[in-house]
């Protein structure tokens, strides 16, 4: 049977009981424990491999694959790293700054509904709005000093893109990703494009053509890969 969101609502625990209904219900999310998902990265000219893994609550380990290298960017639930792989070699450290933090912020498991409650974070739903020119329930995740504004569509609770106001480089900059190209992987929709831009360009590209889930990985895998020189 097709799921029918309500026309209007006026609590957040309302739009998060649908939304979950429209993904297969709470037991079913609460079952998925990781998603692999597989495609492609493109900025400019360049185009990359990638496969991004996720496991609950917060570890995320993306790889980025180049004729000449393998860039992995991660998230343990602690601390966000970067690694590169090249001729044998592997060279690693930790990220710093706004780059930690971006990543940080979006290492939640599918949604920031299902974000473990921290100090610091909460959500709020604020109403109807437009987004991109679709009529959507925004809902505000707020992370320390940084607001992020969530937007689902009002026809099927898809989310389709989120709206933050970030510093890069002591400047304030308006980050834009917007998420389409919906399909279901078993009862759960996933968009398999996704792009962002940054004060209304683009930056990237991920159009994704595999995604699976429960895929048992260990919590070591999303830990920092530790260096290798050649001798």
């Amino acid at each position: 049977e097709a799921f029918h969101p309500k026309e209007t609502y006026r609590e957040l625990t309302e739009l998060i009981r649908d939304y979950l209904e429209a993904n297969g219900g709470r037991s079913y999310l609460e079952s998925i424990n990781s998603v692999r998902m597989i495609g492609s990265f493109t900025e400019g000219d360049n185009k990359l491999e990638m496969t991004t893994f996720r496991k609950r609550p917060n570890l995320v380990r993306t790889n980025f694959q180049a004729e000449q290298y393998k860039l992995s960017l991660g998230f343990d639930g602690y601390a966000a790293w970067q690694s590169l792989e090249r001729s044998g070699m592997v060279t690693s450290g930790q990220m710093g700054g706004t780059d930690a933090e971006d990543f940080k912020r979006h290492s939640y498991f599918l949604h920031p509904f299902f974000t473990v409650r921290e100090t610091g974070k909460s959500l709020t739903f604020v109403g109807k709005e437009k987004y991109n020119n679709r009529d959507c329930w925004r809902v505000d995740y707020k992370d320390g000093d940084v607001l992020v504004k969530i937007y689902h569509s009002c026809d099927n609770l898809f989310e389709l893109g989120s709206l933050s106001v970030v510093k890069i480089n002591d400047k304030e900059c308006l980050l834009d990703i917007r998420k389409e190209e919906h399909k279901l992987v078993e009862r759960l929709f996933i968009p398999h494009r996704i792009t962002t831009f940054r004060d209304g360009k683009v930056t990237g590209v991920y159009q994704f053509t595999n995604i699976s889930l429960n895929h048992g990985l260990q919590d070591s895998y999303f830990r920092k890969p530790t260096p290798r020189f050649n001798r």
